[in-house]
């Protein structure tokens, strides 16, 4: 059985390492999203469950090569071909959606005269549509569209597996808790280690790497959301297994998380309270001149944050950062930051005797920022 998960562009590496970890998967890597294989239904609910890297996960039941001008008949002629039987008592509704990897990954194209004969297809393939779901959980199907390819799927989560409901605030100039956790883990954090956040708007950075080493999923209070939970053909499937999969890891990693704004520090704070990591997350209002005052001399293993625009171009803000890093981090520590104007950092920090030694663009929708990795020279 193959699936498919949906994951920002640029990290794509990262969400296919996840899934190796998670449900020992290889994964093929994609533009925007990976392919996989699974052996058993437990395995993509697991993935569903625990994954911070995804946006969707899906059960792929049908794909095709198209041509320009032919992909309305392809895929009306590979929807016909697909055995919609296990889903009798599942389809009594259910809608389906067009994501074009051509755009963002967040962008839909609907065409609604090709939904309308899919819609029709599916329904005559099964003849004894049963309506006993109590629950009436919707289908989601996905046509996945990239680079003359489509990909038939079924949406085995039901929401945005990006979003986190612990996050008190969800403006969208945030960064996504996905690129986040990607920060974390192109920083190869690992437990018994000390991370460094120095600025931050509301600790998402902090939160994922406690997750990660925690091995916590971040829908962990929101589980009873999931969609497979009210699929009938998955009846056998022992979701509480699935719930309790990598949990009660003992960790002795220490995280810190600061920001020179009190009131970005209770955000933070909230936010850890609700992710179930309050207690392992350390916060408090330090401006980024006095962090070495906090720490012994290269103590720190991992420094990571996202730098705005906006205090990029204050010379005095990577004066302050880089120059405090130069003292805390440890001797083979790593730097890992999220950008959108990557010159004026890495000439920052040549001066501070470290140097840029991988970089990668990442896309969020569309907008488009740096991750820099840097490390002493």
């Amino acid at each position: 059985m193959i699936g498919i998960a949906i994951a920002s562009k640029g990290i794509e590496d990262v969400c296919a390492r996840e899934i190796s970890e998670l449900i020992n998967s290889h994964a093929e890597i994609k533009e925007g999203f990976v392919k996989f294989s699974f052996n058993k239904f437990e395995d993509l609910c697991e993935l569903c469950f625990r994954t911070q890297s995804a946006e969707k996960v899906l059960y792929l039941l049908a794909e095709s090569s198209f041509s320009d001008g032919n992909l309305i008949e392809k895929v009306e002629e590979t929807i016909k071909k697909i055995d919609f039987s296990f889903l009798k008592n599942d389809l009594h509704d259910f809608s389906i959606e067009i994501l074009s990897q051509e755009h963002s990954v967040n962008s839909i194209v609907i065409d609604g005269s090709l939904l309308t004969k899919i819609e029709k297809i599916i329904k005559e393939s099964v003849s004894d549509i049963k309506n006993n779901n109590p629950q009436k959980t919707m289908l989601k199907f996905l046509i996945l569209s990239s680079k003359n390819h489509f990909y038939f799927a079924l949406d085995f989560s039901g929401f945005d597996l990006s979003k986190r409901r612990f996050r008190t605030q969800q403006k969208p100039d945030l960064l996504k808790p996905t690129i986040a956790y990607a920060l974390v883990r192109m920083a190869h954090f690992s437990d018994c280690e000390t991370l460094l956040e120095p600025l931050t708007s509301d600790g998402i950075i902090s939160i994922e790497a406690g997750l990660y080493i925690e091995g916590v999923s971040p829908n962990h209070f929101v589980k009873d959301k999931f969609d497979f939970l009210y699929l009938r053909f998955l009846s056998g499937v022992n979701f509480d297994k699935v719930f309790l999969s990598g949990q009660n890891k003992k960790s002795e990693y220490k995280i810190y998380c600061y920001d020179k704004l009190l009131k970005n520090v209770f955000i933070v704070k909230k936010n850890a309270v609700a992710a179930g990591i309050g207690k392992k997350l350390h916060s408090s209002r330090v401006d980024l001149e006095w962090i070495d005052l906090k720490f012994k001399e290269k103590s720190v293993d991992k420094i990571v944050a996202e730098i705005p625009y906006d205090k990029i171009s204050s010379s005095k803000t990577c004066r302050n950062f880089f120059n405090s890093a130069s003292m805390v981090l440890a001797k083979k520590g790593r730097i890992v930051l999220a950008v959108q104007n990557k010159k004026e950092i890495i000439e920052s920090a040549e001066k501070y005797g470290f140097v840029c030694v991988a970089e990668k663009e990442i896309f969020d929708g569309r907008k488009r920022f740096y991750a820099l990795v840097i490390e002493r020279k």
